[in-house]
């Protein structure tokens, strides 16, 4: 290993210079191999505490530390980050978990409707979500929200714009978060498919905020989010068998008034269809996979 060892160097003792080199080498080596056999069993948050220790200014540089440790170039950044911030064998933040669950639709119920109504029933989509964030003396919180849009496509464009609004949501109440998991189940149409994994890989670009992806699959991926997207559902429908008349809830709009109103656990958002429109019709948006777009081209070897 090549490493610039300190040592108090006295000409007239060669042989003693000698066996200071050795000795630091060798304990060099020691510590090396110790660190790298426990950044091999960390969790990302012990990785990157684990690397603050050759973080420090009078260590390795960063190009050193990623190839002797085989770590990447953000979590040295990161680490260089915490010990600027907190010191040596500081523990980072952990970021906040975000489950999301599959677009739902919402068919407007309305009391004594005609009998044909059901032929012809409106809906608007919800997409419920559940958010996790962490600090050090406190418990876990959590934050539920749901969006409301007229889209019913459910595709990857509509997944990325209410991706927009959570992260959003996030940034605005909690400004210190650095890096996002997203948990979800695996619906091949919204989350798990090529396009999905390609917004994945910009979303440090489009967000300024790092991302990992997990999909789960057992129980179809039911998560907290069922429960938000079930109550949601349940308040309107019980709603709506209660108004004879009057101002009934039969579009997305009113849905989001009414439950922003009514529901006081649950943060609920709009998204329109002019805003829907707008994102994608921008060509180089992620949500947008024309023929003249950039990730297009990142996309078609695929």
């Amino acid at each position: 290993m090549s490493k610039v060892l300190n040592c108090d160097i006295m000409p007239h003792e060669p042989e003693v210079i000698s066996h200071k080199f050795k000795q630091k080498a060798s304990d060099l080596d020691v510590f090396v191999d110790l660190l790298n056999g426990k950044i091999r069993l960390a969790s990302p948050r012990e990785k990157i505490q684990l690397l603050t220790l050759p973080s420090s200014p009078s260590s390795w540089t960063t190009e050193e530390a990623m190839k002797t440790f085989q770590v990447s170039n953000y979590s040295m950044s990161q680490a260089k980050k915490l010990v600027q911030q907190e010191g040596l064998l500081a523990l980072p933040p952990p970021p906040p978990s975000t489950p999301t669950k599959e677009g739902q639709n919402y068919s407007f119920g309305i009391q004594d409707e005609a009998q044909g109504a059901c032929w012809s029933n409106e809906s608007c989509s919800l997409h419920p979500a559940v958010v996790y964030t962490h600090s050090y003396e406190e418990e876990p919180v959590k934050s539920s929200m749901c969006l409301t849009s007229y889209d019913l496509e459910h595709d990857v464009g509509f997944v990325n714009e209410t991706e927009r609004n959570i992260v959003d949501f996030i940034i605005k109440n909690f400004p210190t978060v650095q890096h996002f998991y997203y948990f979800s189940d695996g619906c091949a149409g919204q989350y798990e498919n090529c396009k999905n994994f390609l917004n994945l890989c910009h979303h440090d670009e489009d967000f300024n905020l790092t991302a990992s992806w997990s999909f789960l699959a057992t129980s179809h991926g039911k998560s907290p989010c069922d429960g938000v997207g079930g109550t949601t559902k349940r308040l309107l429908r019980r709603s709506s068998l209660q108004i004879d008349c009057g101002d009934k809830i039969d579009s997305a709009m009113k849905v989001y008034k009414f439950c922003g109103t009514n529901t006081e656990n649950v943060a609920y958002q709009f998204v329109s269809s002019e805003e829907m429109s707008e994102s994608l019709s921008k060509i180089d948006q992620p949500i947008f996979f024309g023929q003249n777009s950039s990730r297009n081209k990142e996309l078609s070897p695929l």
